[in-house]
């Protein structure tokens, strides 16, 4: 699910994957990122939920190799913490 306040269609700002399996959310981020790059987003923010912290991992290893990520890290206190992650797109 795309989210955020004050996006249009063409410049996702967040994707939620909550709940999601792995296999299931890394297509998604996979085409939220392509859709973030050709937007031009200089950052974006995938919430997944803190739970066990398997989505999280995979989300990141993900990320490691991505060709769309130049760097990621970790929610701060008032940005969801643990349960997000903060990507800055590679543009």
């Amino acid at each position: 699910r795309l989210g955020g306040s004050g996006e249009s269609d063409d410049a996702p700002t967040q994707l939620i994957v909550v709940g999601y399996r792995t296999r299931d959310a890394l297509p998604e981020v996979e085409r939220f990122l392509d859709r973030a790059a050709r937007a031009r987003q200089d950052s974006v923010r995938i919430v997944h939920g803190v739970g066990s912290g398997a989505l999280r991992r995979a989300i990141q290893d993900y990320l490691s190799g991505s060709p769309y990520c130049s760097e990621f890290r970790s929610g701060q206190d008032g940005e969801g913490g643990a349960g997000v992650t903060i990507v800055e797109v590679n543009t």
